[in-house]
């Protein structure tokens, strides 16, 4: 495993998106079925559903191939990523961003959100690793009580602009 960052972020609108550092768009407009599902999905960038708009602590991997969730992770999401070589970023709607190199290819990104410190008072978490695929599949590994994703899960969204 190789660790990519580690970053606080405020997060926003619920949302962490983590795209490609050439998106002039990155974040994406969510319908319900994004909602229910917990992301939004389009090439070259993704928006996971968070539990919160609280301070969260936000970690960037790159394995060999993905981890196995953590047992306290209470959602987890696997989605396509083609890394176009631009490098990648993690962000929040008004917030900071974590950034970090990556190499050109197609990736699985997992996505883990873990309960906030404390009952919900404390900082949230969630862990994003990439790791080389050759057939990557979006799935819901683990889903809360939050989610209710469609039958097919959605590999469509349009840019927010």
């Amino acid at each position: 495993m190789t660790r990519l960052g580690t970053t606080e972020l405020l997060v926003s609108y619920s949302q962490l998106a983590a795209y490609n550092r050439s998106e002039e768009h990155p974040y994406s407009d969510w319908t319900d079925e994004h909602v229910g599902q917990g992301f939004a999905w389009r090439e070259g960038s993704v928006s996971f559903g968070t539990l919160g708009d609280v301070r969260s602590l936000v970690e960037l991997e790159l394995d060999e191939r993905l981890p196995e969730p953590a047992a306290d992770a209470v959602r987890v999401i696997v989605v396509p990523f083609r890394a176009d070589g631009s490098g990648i970023a993690v962000s929040s709607i008004l917030s900071g961003t974590l950034a970090a190199e990556l190499p050109a290819g197609l990736y699985e990104l997992q996505f883990e959100a873990f309960e906030p410190a404390g009952g919900g008072d404390g900082p949230g978490r969630y862990r994003l690793a990439f790791a080389p695929a050759e057939s990557p599949a979006a799935r819901i590994v683990r889903q809360d009580e939050e989610l209710d994703p469609p039958a097919e899960l959605v590999l469509a969204a349009e840019a927010a602009v």
